[in-house]
Protein backbone atom coordinates (compact mmCIF):
# COMPACT_ATOMS: atom_id res chain seq x y z
CA UNK A 1 0.00 0.00 0.00
CA UNK A 2 1.32 3.69 -0.49
CA UNK A 3 2.92 5.71 1.82
CA UNK A 4 -0.10 8.28 1.69
CA UNK A 5 -2.21 5.50 4.06
CA UNK A 6 -0.19 6.33 6.65
CA UNK A 7 -0.96 10.22 6.44
CA UNK A 8 -4.75 9.62 5.78
CA UNK A 9 -4.50 7.34 9.14
CA UNK A 10 -2.98 10.25 10.41
CA UNK A 11 -5.89 13.09 9.07
CA UNK A 12 -8.39 11.03 10.10
CA UNK A 13 -7.38 10.69 13.57
CA UNK A 14 -7.86 6.76 13.40
CA UNK A 15 -7.18 4.89 16.95
CA UNK A 16 -5.64 2.26 14.50
CA UNK A 17 -5.47 1.22 10.84
CA UNK A 18 -4.73 -1.73 9.09
CA UNK A 19 -1.98 -1.16 6.14
CA UNK A 20 0.16 -3.35 4.59
CA UNK A 21 -1.79 -6.06 6.40
CA UNK A 22 -0.68 -4.76 9.57
CA UNK A 23 -2.00 -2.49 12.39
CA UNK A 24 -0.79 1.01 12.33
CA UNK A 25 -1.08 3.01 15.56
CA UNK A 26 -0.79 6.12 14.51
CA UNK A 27 -1.49 7.99 17.98
CA UNK A 28 0.53 5.89 20.02
CA UNK A 29 3.83 7.13 21.13
CA UNK A 30 6.74 5.64 23.04
CA UNK A 31 9.36 7.21 24.99
CA UNK A 32 12.49 5.79 25.12
CA UNK A 33 13.01 6.63 28.50
CA UNK A 34 9.84 4.82 29.74
CA UNK A 35 9.64 0.58 29.55
CA UNK A 36 6.30 1.47 29.92
CA UNK A 37 5.28 2.91 26.87
CA UNK A 38 7.73 0.33 24.65
CA UNK A 39 5.82 -2.54 26.13
CA UNK A 40 2.33 -0.74 25.62
CA UNK A 41 3.11 -0.29 22.03
CA UNK A 42 4.83 -3.40 21.63
CA UNK A 43 1.43 -5.62 23.16
CA UNK A 44 -0.82 -3.58 21.58
CA UNK A 45 0.43 -4.60 18.14
CA UNK A 46 1.07 -8.00 19.35
CA UNK A 47 -2.34 -8.24 20.27
CA UNK A 48 -3.76 -6.70 18.02
CA UNK A 49 -1.69 -9.17 15.04
CA UNK A 50 -2.15 -12.16 17.39
CA UNK A 51 -4.92 -12.21 18.48
CA UNK A 52 -3.04 -12.70 22.12
CA UNK A 53 -3.48 -16.63 21.21
CA UNK A 54 0.02 -16.63 20.10
CA UNK A 55 1.08 -15.65 23.50
CA UNK A 56 -1.01 -17.96 25.53
CA UNK A 57 2.05 -19.29 27.26
CA UNK A 58 3.54 -16.06 28.84
CA UNK A 59 3.36 -17.15 32.53
CA UNK A 60 5.27 -13.44 34.18
CA UNK A 61 4.83 -9.66 33.46
CA UNK A 62 6.80 -9.18 29.89
CA UNK A 63 10.34 -8.13 30.52
CA UNK A 64 11.52 -4.50 28.17
CA UNK A 65 15.77 -4.78 27.43
CA UNK A 66 17.53 -2.07 25.72
CA UNK A 67 19.94 -3.51 23.03
CA UNK A 68 22.99 -2.11 21.99
CA UNK A 69 23.69 -1.14 18.27
CA UNK A 70 21.07 1.68 17.23
CA UNK A 71 22.42 4.28 15.80
CA UNK A 72 19.69 6.96 14.75
CA UNK A 73 17.16 4.96 16.17
CA UNK A 74 17.32 3.03 19.71
CA UNK A 75 15.72 -0.48 19.98
CA UNK A 76 14.19 -2.85 22.49
CA UNK A 77 13.87 -6.29 22.93
CA UNK A 78 10.58 -7.37 24.56
CA UNK A 79 10.30 -10.69 25.99
CA UNK A 80 7.30 -11.54 26.83
CA UNK A 81 7.81 -15.71 26.90
CA UNK A 82 11.06 -17.53 26.27
CA UNK A 83 9.73 -18.56 22.82
CA UNK A 84 8.13 -14.84 21.85
CA UNK A 85 10.14 -11.64 21.66
CA UNK A 86 9.57 -8.88 19.44
CA UNK A 87 12.61 -6.14 18.49
CA UNK A 88 10.57 -2.43 19.09
CA UNK A 89 12.30 0.25 16.87
CA UNK A 90 11.77 4.07 18.04
CA UNK A 91 12.40 6.24 15.06
CA UNK A 92 15.35 8.82 15.30
CA UNK A 93 17.05 11.71 12.35
CA UNK A 94 14.08 13.58 12.92
CA UNK A 95 13.37 15.16 9.81
CA UNK A 96 16.26 12.86 7.55
CA UNK A 97 14.12 10.50 6.70
CA UNK A 98 9.84 10.22 5.75
CA UNK A 99 9.33 7.16 7.87
CA UNK A 100 5.99 6.73 5.87
CA UNK A 101 8.32 5.77 2.65
CA UNK A 102 10.61 4.06 4.86
CA UNK A 103 7.92 2.15 6.60
CA UNK A 104 6.45 0.88 3.54
CA UNK A 105 9.67 -0.01 1.85
CA UNK A 106 10.62 -2.11 4.94
CA UNK A 107 6.99 -4.02 4.89
CA UNK A 108 7.77 -4.89 0.97
CA UNK A 109 11.18 -6.21 1.96
CA UNK A 110 9.75 -8.46 5.01
CA UNK A 111 7.30 -9.42 2.68
CA UNK A 112 10.47 -11.09 0.21
CA UNK A 113 12.19 -12.38 2.91
CA UNK A 114 14.61 -9.68 2.54
CA UNK A 115 13.99 -7.95 6.08
CA UNK A 116 12.88 -9.26 9.26
CA UNK A 117 9.14 -10.18 9.74
CA UNK A 118 6.60 -6.95 10.22
CA UNK A 119 4.64 -6.94 13.15
CA UNK A 120 3.54 -3.16 12.97
CA UNK A 121 3.69 0.51 13.78
CA UNK A 122 3.16 2.96 16.36
CA UNK A 123 3.37 6.94 15.80
CA UNK A 124 7.53 7.16 16.39
CA UNK A 125 8.44 3.29 15.51
CA UNK A 126 7.53 -0.01 14.76
CA UNK A 127 7.95 -3.48 16.33
CA UNK A 128 9.51 -6.53 14.25
CA UNK A 129 10.29 -9.88 14.65
CA UNK A 130 13.54 -10.97 17.24
CA UNK A 131 15.94 -12.82 15.21
CA UNK A 132 17.19 -15.22 18.00
CA UNK A 133 20.92 -16.35 18.08
CA UNK A 134 21.97 -13.64 16.01
CA UNK A 135 24.71 -10.84 16.72
CA UNK A 136 25.74 -8.15 14.69
CA UNK A 137 29.51 -8.03 13.37
CA UNK A 138 32.32 -6.16 15.11
CA UNK A 139 33.86 -3.73 12.58
CA UNK A 140 36.94 -5.80 12.62
CA UNK A 141 34.64 -9.18 11.50
CA UNK A 142 33.86 -7.89 8.37
CA UNK A 143 37.06 -9.01 6.66
CA UNK A 144 36.48 -12.38 8.02
CA UNK A 145 32.54 -13.04 6.32
CA UNK A 146 32.97 -10.40 2.83
CA UNK A 147 32.03 -13.21 0.50
CA UNK A 148 29.03 -14.07 2.52
CA UNK A 149 28.11 -10.64 2.39
CA UNK A 150 28.82 -9.91 -0.95
CA UNK A 151 26.58 -13.08 -1.26
CA UNK A 152 23.90 -11.10 0.94
CA UNK A 153 24.20 -8.01 -0.94
CA UNK A 154 24.16 -9.46 -4.49
CA UNK A 155 20.89 -11.36 -3.75
CA UNK A 156 19.09 -8.28 -2.69
CA UNK A 157 20.43 -6.24 -5.42
CA UNK A 158 19.31 -8.98 -7.70
CA UNK A 159 15.85 -10.62 -6.28
CA UNK A 160 14.58 -7.07 -4.64
CA UNK A 161 11.97 -5.35 -7.36
CA UNK A 162 10.51 -2.08 -5.89
CA UNK A 163 6.80 -2.83 -6.39
CA UNK A 164 4.41 -1.04 -8.12
CA UNK A 165 2.98 1.22 -5.49
CA UNK A 166 6.46 2.27 -4.32
CA UNK A 167 7.68 3.10 -7.52
CA UNK A 168 6.89 7.27 -7.03
CA UNK A 169 8.99 7.32 -4.13
CA UNK A 170 11.72 5.00 -5.67
CA UNK A 171 11.89 5.89 -9.41
CA UNK A 172 13.83 3.61 -10.98
CA UNK A 173 14.96 6.06 -13.42
CA UNK A 174 16.48 8.32 -10.39
CA UNK A 175 19.59 7.47 -8.17
CA UNK A 176 19.18 8.29 -4.78
CA UNK A 177 22.70 9.73 -4.23
CA UNK A 178 22.72 13.27 -6.12
CA UNK A 179 18.99 13.83 -4.23
CA UNK A 180 20.29 13.39 -1.16
CA UNK A 181 23.45 14.88 -1.25
CA UNK A 182 22.15 17.92 -2.13
CA UNK A 183 19.20 17.98 0.41
CA UNK A 184 21.70 17.04 2.93
CA UNK A 185 23.76 19.84 2.47
CA UNK A 186 21.24 22.24 2.26
CA UNK A 187 20.42 20.91 5.61
CA UNK A 188 24.00 21.82 6.79
CA UNK A 189 24.14 24.99 4.71
CA UNK A 190 20.86 26.41 6.92
CA UNK A 191 22.45 25.28 10.52
CA UNK A 192 26.01 27.42 10.24
CA UNK A 193 26.28 28.91 12.79
CA UNK A 194 23.41 27.04 14.57
CA UNK A 195 24.94 24.48 16.89
CA UNK A 196 25.31 23.79 20.23
CA UNK A 197 28.53 24.61 21.04
CA UNK A 198 30.73 27.32 19.83
CA UNK A 199 33.55 24.06 19.15
CA UNK A 200 31.11 22.29 16.53
CA UNK A 201 29.98 26.03 14.73
CA UNK A 202 33.88 26.17 14.71
CA UNK A 203 34.13 22.66 13.41
CA UNK A 204 31.39 22.92 10.52
CA UNK A 205 33.13 25.92 9.59
CA UNK A 206 35.83 24.62 9.04
CA UNK A 207 34.46 22.34 6.18
CA UNK A 208 33.87 24.98 3.39
CA UNK A 209 30.32 23.54 3.36
CA UNK A 210 29.54 26.79 0.85
CA UNK A 211 32.04 25.03 -1.55
CA UNK A 212 30.20 21.75 -2.03
CA UNK A 213 28.06 22.30 -4.71
CA UNK A 214 30.71 22.75 -7.28
CA UNK A 215 32.42 19.47 -5.77
CA UNK A 216 29.39 17.45 -6.24
CA UNK A 217 28.96 18.99 -9.98
CA UNK A 218 32.71 17.51 -10.20
CA UNK A 219 31.87 14.22 -8.88
CA UNK A 220 29.22 13.82 -11.08
CA UNK A 221 30.74 15.09 -14.54
CA UNK A 222 33.89 13.32 -14.11
CA UNK A 223 33.81 10.28 -11.31
CA UNK A 224 30.61 8.73 -11.76
CA UNK A 225 30.30 6.74 -15.03
CA UNK A 226 26.39 7.75 -16.69
CA UNK A 227 26.19 4.25 -17.89
CA UNK A 228 26.81 2.52 -13.73
CA UNK A 229 23.82 0.21 -13.02
CA UNK A 230 21.35 1.08 -10.67
CA UNK A 231 19.14 -1.04 -8.29
CA UNK A 232 17.05 -0.81 -4.91
CA UNK A 233 20.33 -0.24 -2.80
CA UNK A 234 21.12 -0.71 1.34
CA UNK A 235 22.64 2.29 1.23
CA UNK A 236 23.94 1.99 4.84
CA UNK A 237 26.10 -1.41 5.15
CA UNK A 238 28.19 -1.26 8.25
CA UNK A 239 29.31 -3.70 10.49
CA UNK A 240 25.75 -2.64 12.95
CA UNK A 241 23.76 -3.80 9.73
CA UNK A 242 24.57 -7.40 9.11
CA UNK A 243 23.71 -9.67 11.84
CA UNK A 244 25.79 -13.18 12.14
CA UNK A 245 23.82 -16.35 12.50
CA UNK A 246 25.99 -17.93 15.55
CA UNK A 247 24.81 -21.60 14.84
CA UNK A 248 25.29 -21.63 10.80
CA UNK A 249 27.18 -18.78 10.55
CA UNK A 250 24.42 -17.51 7.81
CA UNK A 251 24.51 -12.98 7.43
CA UNK A 252 21.03 -11.76 7.58
CA UNK A 253 21.11 -7.47 6.40
CA UNK A 254 18.95 -5.43 8.89
CA UNK A 255 17.95 -1.58 9.18
CA UNK A 256 17.41 -0.22 5.26
CA UNK A 257 15.93 3.20 6.66
CA UNK A 258 18.14 4.84 4.03
CA UNK A 259 17.54 2.18 1.32
CA UNK A 260 16.48 3.16 -2.08
CA UNK A 261 17.22 3.62 -5.88
CA UNK A 262 20.98 4.43 -6.17
CA UNK A 263 23.79 3.09 -7.63
CA UNK A 264 24.45 -0.69 -7.55
CA UNK A 265 28.47 0.18 -7.25
CA UNK A 266 28.08 2.80 -4.48
CA UNK A 267 26.28 0.33 -2.04
CA UNK A 268 29.64 -2.16 -2.33
CA UNK A 269 31.99 1.66 -1.95
CA UNK A 270 29.90 2.20 1.23
CA UNK A 271 30.60 -1.05 2.53
CA UNK A 272 34.74 -1.36 1.80
CA UNK A 273 34.38 2.03 3.89
CA UNK A 274 32.94 0.59 6.70
CA UNK A 275 35.54 -1.35 7.16
CA UNK A 276 37.52 2.27 8.90
CA UNK A 277 34.60 1.94 11.92
CA UNK A 278 32.61 5.07 13.17
CA UNK A 279 28.91 5.17 14.53
CA UNK A 280 28.45 3.93 17.17
CA UNK A 281 31.49 3.83 18.98
CA UNK A 282 33.94 6.24 17.51
CA UNK A 283 34.38 9.20 15.51
CA UNK A 284 37.84 8.50 14.28
CA UNK A 285 37.77 5.94 11.44
CA UNK A 286 40.63 3.88 11.19
CA UNK A 287 41.42 3.96 7.56
CA UNK A 288 44.44 1.51 7.55
CA UNK A 289 41.42 -1.05 8.10
CA UNK A 290 40.26 -0.82 4.77
CA UNK A 291 39.11 -3.74 2.33
CA UNK A 292 42.81 -4.84 0.57
CA UNK A 293 42.85 -5.12 -3.07
CA UNK A 294 42.81 -8.20 -2.98
CA UNK A 295 39.42 -8.60 -0.74
CA UNK A 296 38.23 -6.01 -3.16
CA UNK A 297 38.62 -8.04 -5.53
CA UNK A 298 37.28 -11.31 -4.39
CA UNK A 299 33.79 -9.22 -3.11
CA UNK A 300 33.56 -7.77 -6.40
CA UNK A 301 33.71 -11.13 -7.97
CA UNK A 302 31.33 -12.99 -5.60
CA UNK A 303 29.25 -10.38 -6.05
CA UNK A 304 28.86 -10.57 -9.75
CA UNK A 305 29.03 -14.15 -9.48
CA UNK A 306 25.44 -13.98 -7.87
CA UNK A 307 24.25 -11.03 -8.98
CA UNK A 308 24.88 -11.74 -12.81
CA UNK A 309 23.98 -15.68 -12.35
CA UNK A 310 27.01 -16.58 -14.32
CA UNK A 311 31.26 -16.44 -14.28
CA UNK A 312 31.94 -12.75 -14.46
CA UNK A 313 34.69 -12.22 -17.12
CA UNK A 314 37.38 -10.46 -16.12
CA UNK A 315 36.39 -7.17 -17.40
CA UNK A 316 33.59 -7.16 -15.81
CA UNK A 317 35.19 -7.64 -12.41
CA UNK A 318 37.98 -4.52 -13.72
CA UNK A 319 35.08 -2.38 -14.77
CA UNK A 320 33.79 -2.52 -11.45
CA UNK A 321 36.98 -1.99 -9.15
CA UNK A 322 37.72 1.00 -11.32
CA UNK A 323 34.30 2.40 -10.69
CA UNK A 324 34.62 1.96 -7.09
CA UNK A 325 36.67 5.22 -6.74
CA UNK A 326 34.18 7.72 -7.50
CA UNK A 327 31.50 5.78 -5.63
CA UNK A 328 34.21 5.95 -2.64
CA UNK A 329 34.81 9.76 -3.03
CA UNK A 330 31.05 10.29 -2.83
CA UNK A 331 30.44 7.88 0.25
CA UNK A 332 32.83 10.59 2.12
CA UNK A 333 30.96 13.30 1.54
CA UNK A 334 27.29 11.37 1.95
CA UNK A 335 27.93 10.58 5.73
CA UNK A 336 29.71 13.67 6.36
CA UNK A 337 26.88 16.20 5.23
CA UNK A 338 24.68 13.76 6.94
CA UNK A 339 26.93 13.83 10.20
CA UNK A 340 26.60 17.55 10.18
CA UNK A 341 22.82 17.16 10.38
CA UNK A 342 22.81 14.74 13.14
CA UNK A 343 24.83 17.02 15.06
CA UNK A 344 22.63 19.95 14.97
CA UNK A 345 19.51 17.79 15.05
CA UNK A 346 20.69 15.65 18.25
CA UNK A 347 23.99 17.50 19.55
CA UNK A 348 27.17 15.39 20.23
CA UNK A 349 27.23 14.90 23.74
CA UNK A 350 26.26 10.73 23.28
CA UNK A 351 28.20 10.66 19.97
CA UNK A 352 30.54 13.37 18.62
CA UNK A 353 29.01 13.50 15.13
CA UNK A 354 31.12 16.75 14.43
CA UNK A 355 34.31 15.67 15.03
CA UNK A 356 32.93 12.43 12.28
CA UNK A 357 31.83 14.75 9.95
CA UNK A 358 35.62 16.40 10.07
CA UNK A 359 37.22 12.72 10.00
CA UNK A 360 34.81 12.10 6.51
CA UNK A 361 35.64 15.29 5.36
CA UNK A 362 39.44 15.45 5.67
CA UNK A 363 39.49 11.41 4.09
CA UNK A 364 37.54 12.66 0.83
CA UNK A 365 40.46 15.51 0.52
CA UNK A 366 42.95 12.57 1.47
CA UNK A 367 41.61 10.04 -1.50
CA UNK A 368 40.72 12.91 -3.98
CA UNK A 369 44.75 13.91 -3.59
CA UNK A 370 45.95 10.73 -4.06
CA UNK A 371 43.85 10.30 -7.87
CA UNK A 372 46.01 12.79 -9.04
Amino acid sequence: MSPQAYKDAREKKCTVAVIDERPYFPFLSVDGNDPATVLQAATAIVQHECNVTAFTDVQEEPVVERLSGGITNLLFLVTYSPQHKVLLRVFGAEGMIDRDIENATFAALSLKRIAPAYWGRFANGRVEQFLENTRPLLVREMGHHHLKIAQALANMHRNFAVPSHLEEYHPLQKPSLWTQLEEWLEQALQALGKFRTPQDCDKAASLSLETLHQELQWLRDTQIPSHAPVVFCHNDLLAANILLHEQNGSIQLIDFEYGGINYLTFDIANHFNEYAGGPPHDPFPNYEWLPSPAQREEFVRTYLTIYKNETPTEEAVQQMLQELHGFLLANHLYWGLWAVNQAYAEGCETFDYMEYAVNRFKQYAICKQQDK
